[in-house]
């Protein structure tokens, strides 16, 4: 009995000390990863002879899209870099393109320029198809793309602009005039604005068409620009600053409007992009000095404006280089955009997160192999005290 009891205090006293044992490299794991959150690797996506380039979006797979100057023939078209940096240009329609969307499936929307006008197009497999039919006007754009395929975009006929979708590559929802669609999400529904110049009203388009104006904050209009499928949406509002004209960042969430604010001493602001994660990407004005400002890539986080710049390369930051605006996020934390120097000279950029959410995943994977390791341990232990 005596020799039981004393096994089983023992027991007891390893399996405390196993526990905090345990909760220890538990917590070193989320707290590297946390700390590591905070620090990102950059890839710079300039092209190898030519110059330009802009990154619009990037999918869960790492492929990213935007436009850049290749050195042949010599002007910007659509671009597709693939995880590792290395760009393509895709063909257009014409002479020219740029690409804003990819999905999961690899399908990209964009336009094209060709001698008619500007044309929007979808990329399928890597050849381009014209969305752009006769009857839309001189000028249509397609702006996003969602996992089955449903584009998102506008035309202009009739002597205003038109939000649209296309499904299957023919027009489907038409919305109002004097609107444009830039965000669509699984479900189908579609973010943008309508109104006149100046004027403008963030929207919602449900998959139905059932239209949503979004409130501002404060002041007299907005635009939003991306979706997930929480039904998170962002762009900009107006505050009640400066007349109503002032814009800021801001997340709807339920129909709410939240103001993501600027950097220290900034003015403007704009959200480009949000992930399933709610994490958002976009640009606010940055203080360098009294009455000096400029436009600098953020990420809004956790109630934290965070300045990209912090990461950029530093060859390329004491060669005048910064990043400007981030266009773009997936579910990894990806974040893509374009830098620019002292001269307007453009590059695109990836920032990716140390670690990478895979290598948390093993981390966590491994605590939880060590807690198991343990408990058999213990068990073993008790069982050969009995």
């Amino acid at each position: 009995m005596l020799t039981q009891t004393a096994s089983s205090a023992q027991g007891g006293h390893v399996g405390k000390t196993n526990k905090a044992v345990i909760l220890a490299a538990i917590v070193g794991v989320l707290a590297s990863a946390q700390a590591g959150a905070a620090s990102y690797r950059y890839v710079d996506l300039a092209v190898p002879g030519g110059e330009g380039g802009t990154a619009w979006d990037v999918n869960n797979a790492g492929q990213i899209v935007g436009a850049a100057k290749f050195e042949e023939p010599g002007w910007y078209q659509a671009a597709l870099w693939d995880s590792g940096g290395h760009a393509v240009p895709l063909p257009s329609l014409g002479y020219m393109g740029g690409a804003y969307s990819i999905n999961e499936a690899g399908q990209i929307a964009g336009v094209s320029q060709t001698p008619e006008g500007t044309r929007a197009t979808l990329w399928i497999g890597g050849s381009p198809v014209n969305l752009g039919m006769e009857n839309l006007g001189r000028t249509t754009e397609a702006r996003a793309i969602n996992g089955a395929g449903r584009v998102a975009g506008y035309a202009s006929y009739s002597g205003n602009e038109h939000a649209l979708t296309w499904t299957d590559g023919t027009m489907g929802q038409g919305y109002w005039p004097r609107s444009s669609a830039s965000g669509i999400n699984d479900k189908g529904v579609t973010v943008g604005f309508a109104g006149q110049l100046g004027a403008e009203q963030a929207m919602r388009w449900a998959a139905d068409g059932a239209a949503t104006p979004l409130p501002t904050l404060g002041g007299t209009d907005g635009a939003a620009y991306a979706i997930n499928e929480s039904d998170q949406i962002v762009g900009w509002a107006a505050t009640a600053d400066m007349s109503g004209r002032l814009r800021h960042a801001a997340l709807w969430d339920g129909g709410v409007a939240l103001d993501l604010g600027t950097l220290p001493g900034g003015f403007v602001s704009t959200a480009w992009d949000i992930n399933e994660h709610g994490q958002v990407v976009g640009d606010s004005d940055a203080q360098l000095g009294p009455w000096n400002w400029r436009k600098h890539a953020v990420l809004w986080e956790d109630g934290q404006v965070i300045d990209l710049n912090s990461f950029i390369d530093q060859a390329l930051a004491k060669d005048g280089w910064f990043l400007r605006t981030a266009l773009g996020i997936n579910d990894k934390g990806w974040i893509v955009g374009v830098a620019q120097n002292g001269f307007y000279q453009e590059r695109a950029f990836l920032l990716v997160p140390i670690p990478e959410p895979q290598t948390f995943a093993m981390l966590a994977a491994g605590a939880g192999i060590l807690a198991a390791v343990v408990r058999k341990r213990r068990a073993r232990g008790v069982a050969r005290a009995r």
